[in-house]
């Protein structure tokens, strides 16, 4: 795959498939596991090309049933954009699992979204859950031009 392409529709919402001559990264994937238990939020922070999508995907894939992904493109700079991604992701994994807290997800029209509205029942669905839920989104492809190598706090431009 080219690290400067797009994601595709489909593969915007899953894991990148494992690369031939991937490393595993057993010790980041346990480190990741203990933190998640113990923090609500975990931030991965490294530069571009560390390995930090690899080691979240490798962690996400044993949680397959709890991870909703995102991968985030030069469009998502605007609001409506991402959280039509973010409603698509968990949509996504609500129809994949049997928790049926996750159903009102499913009530949201991703393509006509209020953010506020929309992060409104994100939240009350993803409380209300039972087992935790996994949002992982990812930023902009490694050498794709962005200058930042890291996640925002807001959406910023890249030259991908």
């Amino acid at each position: 795959m080219n690290p400067t392409a797009t994601p595709s529709r489909g593969s915007r919402f899953r894991p990148p498939a494992e690369q031939h001559g991937h490393l595993s990264r057993s010790r980041l994937v346990a480190l990741l596991e203990e933190r998640v238990r113990e923090q609500q939020t975990v931030v991965v922070v490294a530069p571009s090309g560390y390995g930090k999508t690899s080691a979240a995907a490798e962690w996400a894939g044993t949680h397959p049933d709890r991870v909703a992904w995102l991968s985030l493109g030069p469009l998502d700079s605007d609001a409506k954009h991402v959280t039509s991604g973010i409603i698509h992701a968990l949509q996504s994994l609500a129809s994949s699992t049997a928790d049926t807290h996750l159903d009102a997800l499913n009530s949201i029209d991703p393509t006509d979204v209020d953010p506020a509205v929309a992060y409104e029942v994100i939240t009350e669905a993803l409380v209300e859950a039972p087992t935790p839920v996994y949002p992982r989104h990812r930023q902009c492809p490694p050498r794709a031009g962005c200058a930042t190598g890291r996640t925002p706090r807001r959406a910023h431009r890249c030259g991908v």
